[in-house]
């Protein structure tokens, strides 16, 4: 690349190939879904609690999630889930958003 003309080139090419590419993906929107809790777990480690929520999707597949620790989350209770799919659409994480409690 002793020319400076072939590089400049080469580089706007990139460069706007780049930007064509990024601007014709999908925006990765988390889509709400609804599960309802099979069982709940709060673990104790050095740096404090956790709590883990075991539902089954809408779709019939059960997932681990993590949610915030005060929430109150009993079997049975209706979860908001957002889908916020993995790197390239490859997988699937979920991230906790509201719990609806069912007491019995």
């Amino acid at each position: 690349m002793n020319n400076p003309k072939v590089f400049l080139t080469a580089l706007l090419f990139f460069s706007i190939s780049l930007f064509l590419f990024t601007s014709l993906l999908p925006e990765n929107q988390p889509t709400p879904i609804k599960a309802t809790v099979i069982s709940h777990t709060i673990t104790q480690s050095l740096d404090g609690h956790r709590h883990y929520l075991n539902v089954e999707l809408q779709s019939g597949e059960i997932v681990l999630i993590s949610a915030p620790t005060g929430v109150d989350c009993p079997q049975g209770s209706l979860v908001t889930l957002f889908n916020e799919g993995g790197a390239f659409g490859i997988g699937s994480r979920y991230r906790f958003v509201s719990c609806i409690p069912r007491y019995k």
